[in-house]
């Protein structure tokens, strides 16, 4: 609910999580870990993702690891005005080939991703689609599978102060 904020204390957590409620501009949703990501875990279990927005706004995701997603470590699909703060996404794989990105995020708008590492994928360290006004701030992106950054039919997209290197491989 709108000015919630879910402390989750450290530990492995088994995903996926799925959020069905937004917050407001005054009162966003926050879910963040107690410490660092390294110490709070969300495995996804080989499911579609470990974090799920769809059709939310205004959610803020800080401090957990997100992890053996099919999809992606976290999925947006319709999530607009969140921020992203702090997450490792790393370990994510699909079946398919080029599968499995650290964050995927379509018809979404108004995104800021700031202090995330994107790492060991399969797929993508960030795939965005149909997306627009989406900030990445201080991002790692490093030995993903296909890509550090896809941006596919998506405007207003910026990256600044982060590291792309050895993706692709």
């Amino acid at each position: 609910y709108a000015g919630v904020t879910v402390r989750a204390s450290p530990g492995r957590y088994d995903g996926p999580v799925t959020l069905m409620r937004s917050g407001t501009e005054a009162y966003p949703l926050v879910f963040e870990a107690a410490d660092d990501a390294a110490a709070t875990a969300v495995d996804a279990g080989g499911g579609a993702a470990a974090f799920v927005l769809a059709d939310v706004e205004r959610v803020i995701l800080s401090g957990f690891t997100c992890s053996n997603g099919a999809a992606a470590g976290v999925s947006l699909t319709r999530a607009n005005d969140c921020i992203l703060t702090n997450l490792l996404c790393a370990g994510n794989a699909g079946a398919a080939a080029g599968t499995g990105d650290g964050v995927n995020a379509a018809y979404s708008s108004r995104i800021r991703l700031s202090g995330c590492r994107f790492r060991n994928n399969k797929g993508r360290g960030a795939n965005l689609s149909y997306c627009s006004e989406v900030d990445f701030d201080c991002c790692r992106f490093d030995h993903n599978g296909t890509d550090g950054v896809r941006v596919g039919n998506s405007a207003a997209v910026r990256i600044a102060e982060s590291d792309l290197f050895r993706n692709g491989a």
